[in-house]
């Protein structure tokens, strides 16, 4: 018998085959507040099963270390923000205290103001903003594509003037490229892409103060090429007005505690409406899909959240300009949610205010400025708080609201309401749960709500979600219950209960709650990894079964088998490519040491550049490692399903993960050859079968399951990158394995190059900065050198 594939560690293994180090190392307005691998799961073990204690919050906004003390809550509004947020201001150019305090905060949102041909002006010199100063901490670096190059970068850091202070940490560049050949470049692409942010004694506002300004003739050019666009996405649009209360919330922000000056060319009202609903327009991806479409309408929509959503919009925008101005919208909402928020503490309570706070922080986290995302994380626990304290996580907090027979319409319309609001909760909250997993990966830290604390229904159908009238949603309810049952299943449900995944509710949408459980099982992951590494660094090896037990294992290898049949048998979604991407994605985050690349490249948190060599050349010999580069060539192939509306930046941070680790699996070893030529078991001169091309980005085959069982294979991936895993022999093929000499091992390149390709703006209609920077990290790895 033949073992499949998805044997290798679907669930991960507490005795990981690879050495331990010896060493530490809304509702939105106010008012209306199939070639798919079959796998078994059966001998994979067990890192993923342990359940763990409710993450507490950290005020502290580097999270790229180890937390001291992840179990403490932060009683971050127990009292007004304005103690929470303490003034740690470096714009010490443009803070300067009022020398009175003028009218209220709210009679500037709500003035009548005269707009004067590119100028608006906003309030005549007499009338002060409030001292809001407390908020204007300024933490990191401008957007990247405005300043120089790394290289520039870097011989400016070498040629700083001697009075101006250098906060920058030192990096172990010279010692990694000394002792392991990986390239000072490499060290340096990381440390200014990926790697922690260090602030320095400069004006960090200036450049988003000159970005929210853009030239008339410029706007006129921008118009209709601002990305993908849907006029048709909600009936409503901006209004003039609107946008005055838009700009004067701008004036304030970068008045900084003076009189309120003019703004000069801000946005135009098309510009501004168009990029509303460019936004609005990926309200419909299982991730994003929080603001219910049907009823928003700019003009009554809370005005924080309104300017979220341009923001959004805007940020994500192939045009460099309006993605500029995206950034300074994020800097005007970073200092007005907690100022509001300080001068209402209901506001914490209110779920646009909340949902501004989770998409704000989002955005910020992916902008492509590491101050921005730093701060993004603070602002992420701001959201966890008012979460969890809003008791949005319990579902005692939810009812169960369904149209009644013969009700008459106007009750009907506020039964509807009623749904939407509670129904927008629950997009909400497991949005942020979602996106939690997210930072985490990437932050490679504790999630800031976990799987554990949530007991929220699922979310309903989008059947209902996306219905336009009170009477439609009523009819489609009617046809759903006919065929469903009363019951609501949650998160805990499925997680504790793997079958009963199977009968889910009809009312229910099975799609997103399955993209949900597989998301709550890859945060498992990152908990035990953390946990492993803490145990591993106490003694000479891998811990053995410490944190799960074999019953543990089972349940959430049978969770995982679940998981597959039902995609298999979903129709209505023909196999979401999402959720089988993310199911290869858990079992590549599974098998992968990601964190002995991450040494490499400077983070030395958990072990030594040198040690981690030492760990990668035996981690290769291992069928973990086999099974790690087949689910990396298994996400080439589902990410060229993806519809383009449905990537994300962390599906292409994902598929960084892999290239990532068919780099470690290939050219990171490369130093161990010919040393450790006799140890491979498929030298060019062996049996025929030996040298079998097993592709790893096609559908899966009974020679690819003895490849990664028995090494009995070369492994190839095809350097198209418009072939959607179908064997062809006409496809250009290109090895893995560095010890193939014979042939050219060049396959980062390619595969930079159809990551570039298949992710750019062109085909996407977006842009991620995200891309760039892995494109750039990888392009330097490929110049590891022996």
């Amino acid at each position: 018998m033949v073992e499949n594939s998805r044997n290798a560690a679907i669930v991960p293994s507490a005795a990981s085959s690879v050495p331990a180090p010896s060493r530490p190392s809304p509702l939105q307005s106010r008012d209306h507040d199939k070639s798919r691998p079959v796998h078994s799961t059966k001998d994979h073990a067990t890192r993923a099963c342990s359940s763990v204690t409710e993450s507490g919050l950290s005020a502290d906004a580097h999270h790229g270390e180890p937390s001291g003390n992840i179990n403490v809550r932060h009683p971050a509004l127990s009292s007004p923000l304005s103690t929470v947020l303490p003034n740690a201001s470096t714009d010490h150019q443009l803070h300067h205290k009022p020398s009175s305090v003028g009218p209220s905060f709210d009679s500037f949102l709500h003035h009548d103001w005269q707009l004067n041909d590119a100028f608006d002006f906003i309030l005549s010199s007499s009338q002060e903003w409030p001292d809001l100063g407390t908020f204007d901490y300024a933490f990191g670096e401008p957007f990247p594509n405005s300043t120089p190059s790394v290289q520039a970068r870097e011989e400016a850091r070498d040629t700083q003037s001697g009075c101006e202070l250098d906060l920058e940490a030192p990096t172990p560049s010279n010692r990694v490229s000394g002792q392991v050949g990986v390239s000072a470049e490499a060290v340096r692409a990381y440390d200014n892409t990926l790697g922690n942010w260090y602030p320095r004694p400069k004006d960090y506002l200036a450049p988003d103060k000159a970005s929210i300004s853009i030239a008339p003739d410029v706007q006129k050019a921008m118009l209709g090429c601002l990305g993908n666009l849907d006029p048709g996405v909600i009936s409503h649009r901006l209004s003039a007005a609107r946008r005055d209360e838009i700009v004067v919330v701008v004036a304030g922000r970068f008045s900084a505690g003076q009189t309120l000056q003019v703004v000069p060319n801000f946005p135009s009202v098309d510009i501004l409406d168009e990029l509303l609903k460019i936004f609005l327009g990926t309200q419909r991806g299982p991730l994003t899909s929080m603001i219910h479409l049907p009823t928003f309408n700019p003009d009554n929509c809370d005005l924080w959240l309104l300017i979220t959503c341009i923001a959004s919009g805007a940020v994500t925008s192939p045009n460099l300009t309006a993605h500029k101005f995206g950034l300074a919208l994020l800097e005007v909402l970073r200092w007005y949610l907690p100022a509001m928020a300080d001068k209402d503490n209901s506001l914490t309570r209110c779920l646009s205010f909340v949902q501004s706070l989770v998409m704000s922080s989002d955005i910020a986290l992916w902008s492509g400025d590491k101050r921005k995302s730093e701060i993004s994380d603070i602002v992420s626990e701001f959201a966890a708080t008012m979460i969890r304290h809003a008791r949005r996580l319990s579902g005692a907090s939810y009812s169960f609201i369904v149209p009644k027979t013969n009700e008459a319409p106007p009750q009907r319309e506020e039964t509807w309401r009623r749904w939407i609001e509670q129904e927008s909760t629950k997009r909400t909250v497991y949005g942020y749960l979602m996106r939690c997993t997210q930072r985490a990966i990437l932050r490679n830290t504790v999630v800031t709500i976990s799987y554990t604390e949530v007991s929220v229904p699922f979310p309903e159908q989008d059947r209902l979600w996306f219905a336009s009238s009170a009477t439609e949603w009523a009819s489609i309810h009617s046809e759903l219950q006919n065929r469903g049952d009363d019951r609501r299943l949650s998160l805990g449900d499925v997680l504790s209960r793997p079958t009963s995944s199977r009968t889910l509710p009809m009312l229910q949408d099975g799609s997103l709650a399955r993209l949900i459980m597989i998301y709550s099982l890859t945060s498992m992951l990152v908990e035990d990894r953390r946990r492993s590494k803490l145990f591993n660094m106490q003694g000479e090896g891998y811990c053995t079964n410490c944190l799960s037990s074999p019953s543990a294992t089972g349940h959430i290898a049978l969770l995982i088998d679940e998981l597959h049949g039902a995609i298999d048998r979903d129709t209505q979604h023909h196999g979401s490519p999402v959720e089988a991407f993310m199911l290869e994605f858990y079992g590549l985050y599974s098998t992968i040491p990601n964190y002995l690349a991450e040494a490499l490249l400077g983070n030395e948190r958990f072990v030594s550049a040198h040690e981690a060599v030492r760990c990668l050349r035996e981690w290769r010999q291992t069928r973990q490692a086999r099974s790690a580069v087949w689910h990396a060539g298994q996400m080439f192939r589902l990410c060229r399903k993806v519809e383009p509306t449905h990537v994300t930046n962390f599906l292409i941070f994902s598929m960084y993960q892999s290239v990532l680790c068919l780099w470690m699996y290939g050219k990171a070893c490369e130093t161990a050859w010919p040393a450790n030529r006799s140890m491979t078991q498929n030298p060019i001169d062996d049996a025929p079968a030996d040298r079998l091309k097993i592709r790893l980005d096609e559908a899966e085959s009974l020679q690819s399951q003895r490849w990664i069982s028995h090494n009995r294979g070369i492994p190839y991936i095809a350097k198209a990158t418009d072939i959607v895993g179908m064997s062809d022999l006409g496809v250009e093929l290109i090895p893995i394995a560095a010890e193939q000499v014979s042939e050219d091992a060049g396959f980062m390149p390619s595969l930079v190059v159809a990551l570039e390709t298949h992710f750019s703006p062109e085909n996407t209609g977006r842009r991620f900065p995200i891309l760039d920077y892995v494109c750039q990290i990888l392009r330097a790895l490929d110049k590891f050198c022996s």
